[in-house]
């Protein structure tokens, strides 16, 4: 089932769980990064192996974009980030950064989040958990993101030293300077 078919139906799902939002961003933005390095190897004549590994270099590149992304969306500014923001909960798209918030929150504070959610109310994060929670939630998904770039650049050691492979790794920094401008 395609990924944007099981993000609609997970919408507002409350049940959602860290590792199905993985499995499902992993599906859609993992899979289009996986997908282009993974052909690219098999392009150049690299050897199953070095195939797999460029693959999960991938993977784990676009599974880190999206997590960015995600951050993004609460935040980025509009005018420099150049689209709409704040739109994820809006349609109802769990993100990592309310994930690790309802997974934080203490009991009452989650009830109301929920129910909020639910309800598809405006959410104020910041008043309903505090600055403290909230940023808390985005820097550790933001963390999350940086993992997942550490383990893309793992992937490459099995590949020569050249300008491809330095361009590779150069796009995992490029994206860590962009996760790191989302930290407060």
């Amino acid at each position: 089932m395609p990924s944007e078919v099981i993000q609609t139906q997970r919408r507002f799902d409350l049940g959602l769980t860290k590792q199905e939002y993985f499995r499902i961003i992993a599906m859609k933005t993992g899979a289009l990064f996986a997908a282009s390095a993974g052909i690219s190897s098999s392009l150049s004549g690299a050897d199953a192996e070095t195939e797999a590994k460029v693959y999960d270099y991938g993977l784990k590149l676009g599974t880190a974009f999206q997590i960015y992304d995600d951050c993004l969306d609460l935040v980025g500014s509009e005018d420099q980030v150049g689209k709409t923001l704040r739109t994820d909960l809006e349609k109802g798209k769990l993100t990592l950064p309310l994930l690790n918030l309802l997974e934080t929150a203490p009991n009452s504070t989650k009830k109301l989040l929920k129910k909020n959610i639910k309800d598809q109310q405006p959410l104020d994060f910041e008043g309903l958990v505090g600055a403290k929670a909230y940023t808390a939630s985005i820097e550790a998904s933001l963390d999350t993101a940086v993992e997942m770039l550490d383990e893309a650049r793992d992937n490459l050691n099995c590949l020569e030293d050249n300008n491809y492979t330095k361009g590779l790794l150069e796009i995992t920094g490029y994206l860590e300077d962009l996760i790191n401008k989302c930290r407060s």
